[in-house]
């Protein structure tokens, strides 16, 4: 689907759910979240939970009895609640289409970071288009080093739209040049099955007093490699849990950030 083919459906969407309070507030948030990311700055805060559930449901079924949505069959009603589900439950798809934002990364979640951890030192792997290190750099976090090989912007948008400077480094090289300078290493979204994060693990715990890994992805689900899972040492820390408060679920994705040592 095309940027304007979705967001035109989007539109329609609304316009027909106009008077469904909890889809307004759904579509709000999706338009202040791509007025930002259109700007080319992280969206504020992180997003409700998207589409539509079976108690949701049952209240569109409710309110077409009592003459609501009138001006339509019962078969076209049908038709639009699927499809409005649908395209609730894909943002995350498209932002990943048209931005190369894979993690959602909102600008609140980025000042929590600082907030909890003023004074490290990031060092950034695989950043993409560099929201992650945008938003840290932006909330006055004391040094951050972004880096990716950007590789990936033949196939998609990920290194086409970069929101921060990032340096052409890919992620070993990057710990190897900057990695006995900082006080945690950012990893986010790792590709799935693909071993580059079990290397990187293995690379920082040949470092002397090196630093700790923060991995933001989904443990056992659609980031990083099982590989990588398997060999992970987790380090509970209530720093952390308040920066994952921030990364609440708004769609099948469980993603949230892990210390890793």
């Amino acid at each position: 689907m095309t940027q304007e083919t979705y967001l035109a459906q989007l539109k329609q969407s609304a316009v027909f759910f106009k008077n469904v309070p909890q889809l307004t507030a759904q579509f709000q948030a999706i338009k202040a979240s791509l007025a930002r990311l259109q700007q080319k700055q992280l969206p504020q805060h992180n997003l409700p939970v998207l589409g539509i559930d079976e108690s949701l449901y049952l209240t569109l079924l409710l309110a077409a009895e009592q003459g609501q949505f009138k001006a339509v069959s019962s078969q076209q009603l049908q038709a639009q609640i699927k499809k409005t589900d649908h395209l609730l439950r894909n943002y995350r798809q498209y932002l990943q289409n048209q931005f190369g934002m894979w993690a959602y990364i909102s600008q609140d979640l980025t000042d929590s970071i600082v907030q909890q951890f003023p004074d490290w030192r990031f060092l950034e792997i695989m950043a993409g288009n560099g929201y992650l290190s945008a938003g840290l750099r932006a909330a006055g976090a004391e040094s951050v080093i972004c880096t990716d090989s950007l590789a990936w912007t033949s196939e998609n948008q990920t290194g086409r739209q970069l929101l921060t400077q990032v340096a052409p480094l890919d992620a070993q090289a990057a710990i190897k040049q900057y990695g006995d300078q900082v006080d945690a290493a950012l990893m986010s979204w790792s590709p799935n099955g693909v071993p580059i994060d079990l290397a990187v693990l293995n690379q920082l715990r040949q470092l002397e007093n090196g630093p700790v890994l923060l991995c933001l992805g989904e443990r056992y689900g659609a980031t990083n490699s099982t590989e990588f899972w398997d060999a992970a040492h987790f380090h509970n820390d209530q720093r952390l849990s308040r920066v994952n408060r921030y990364l609440r679920p708004f769609d099948l994705m469980r993603d949230r950030f892990y210390w890793i040592q």
